[in-house]
């Protein structure tokens, strides 16, 4: 088992243990000695997926380096309602965790999105690490800021009875210093989503449909001024030379310097859509 999980290898642990698969879902996380901040939410979402099916996930850790960090970075209070955590957090620790609350440039925990105030808050976050750690000029700020609010936008206006998640973190130091940005909801998948629109009956696979996500226009109605949310991102890495994975049902699209067209993989199904982008440092402009 890999001792790092992030975006990638997330599926290799959704496949290995299939929390989807029945009774018991549980995400075994021991042995792990970091967790990104990506990992992270798509561990909540699949959380949230799963009880909204009915089922009461587990999460068992053998490390408190990593439980401290779940804690601080507040997953465990936004799943604690609907996941059992063993060890628990408070049979381990005295004090209650300190949880990281919007005063450090360098994150945001992990927080829900249900409406517009929590984009526009997750915007101007975005803005100032980009200007302020990662050398982005205000216009490239905002820039970036602005695909970011439309995807995160969409994560609870496509959504019935979800809501959407987010965080984000700086790692590394001076020039190697990057901004990972995660995104995730638990509804019904891009695919389903874009099937609502009678000009998209092609789509009959999660493969297809990221494909089609990423194009300018491409929505669920029929309105072509819709439609810009994943195209922008696309846009948005290609432009500043960055990483960005969109996974949706059955598939994931990955999309680098190296390959800036995307290779579409088969992947373990979870609901929902899960997206994760790093932007450099800017060593120029």
């Amino acid at each position: 088992m890999h001792q790092t999980l992030n975006e990638i290898t997330f599926d290799q642990l959704l496949a290995d243990q299939n929390p989807f698969g029945g009774v018991p879902c549980a995400f075994d996380l021991c042995g792990l000695r970091f967790i990104s901040a990506a990992a992270m939410v798509q561990i909540a979402a699949a959380c949230h997926a799963l009880a909204r099916l009915g089922y009461t996930p587990s999460i068992f850790t053998n490390d408190n380096r990593v439980l401290s960090y779940l804690a601080r970075m507040g997953f465990i209070s936004l799943v604690q309602e609907f996941v059992r955590f063993e060890p628990r957090y408070e049979d381990i620790f005295s004090q209650p965790p300190e949880i990281e609350r919007y005063e450090s440039q360098l994150l945001i925990e992990l927080t829900r999105l249900e409406n517009l105030e929590a984009v526009e808050f997750v915007a101007d976050k975005v803005i100032e690490v980009l200007r302020l750690r990662l050398r982005y000029r205000t216009t490239e700020a905002y820039d970036a800021a602005i695909a970011v609010s439309e995807a995160t936008q969409n994560t609870f206006e496509h959504g019935t009875d979800t809501c959407g998640l987010f965080t984000m973190h700086v790692y590394g130091q001076g020039q190697n210093r990057r901004l990972e940005i995660a995104i995730a909801d638990y509804g019904s998948g891009l695919a389903a989503t874009l099937r609502n629109n009678p000009a998209l009956g092609e789509i009959t696979t999660d493969r297809i449909a990221l494909r089609r996500s990423v194009k300018l226009g491409v929505s669920q109605f029929q309105d072509q001024t819709r439609g810009n949310g994943l195209y922008r991102l696309t846009e948005l890495t290609h432009k500043y030379h960055g990483t960005l994975q969109i996974r949706s049902g059955s598939a994931v699209l990955r999309i680098t310097p190296q390959n800036p067209t995307g290779r579409t993989i088969p992947v373990t199904r979870m609901p929902g859509v899960q997206i994760t982008l790093h932007l450099p440092t800017r060593i120029s402009s």
